[in-house]
């Protein structure tokens, strides 16, 4: 399963404009926490803030934009983070967190990567239909 959602991960993040990592959370069949099962770039270790994205989906059962800012005495956004939970029959199984590069002079880019992002709502059923089996 895991190589499966790894594969729509990758994908979904290649054809995402600006994409700067990604993560699924799923729970296990004998858990209550969900945990990473997927990360994009794959060489990379996932973030803390995309973990704290995913979860808070989890958590509060619904999609949310997170903002970022760099981490300089003169703080600058530098794209914003999407996360959305993962439901099957009623049930939050995991979560999927994006971030997105950008800069206050990347409107354009900005809307596209969102509506980009909007497709993972019918790519989800993926996942969903990979947990059920």
């Amino acid at each position: 399963m895991q190589a499966i959602i790894q594969t729509w991960l990758d994908k979904q993040c290649s054809q995402i404009h600006g994409a700067t990592g990604a993560v699924v959370l799923l729970l296990p069949r004998d858990g209550d926490t969900p945990v990473p099962v997927a990360e994009w770039p794959r060489e990379a270790c996932t973030g803390q803030e995309l973990l704290t994205a995913a979860r808070s989906a989890y958590d509060k059962r619904q999609a949310l934009t997170h903002p970022r800012i760099n981490g300089a005495a003169g703080p600058v956004p530098f794209g914003p983070m999407m996360s959305c939970p993962v439901r099957v029959q009623g049930r939050t199984v995991g979560a999927v967190a994006v971030g997105v590069q950008g800069h206050p002079g990347m409107t354009k880019g900005r809307e596209r990567s969102r509506l980009e992002i909007r497709r993972w709502t019918a790519a989800v059923m993926l996942i969903r239909a990979i947990y059920r089996d």
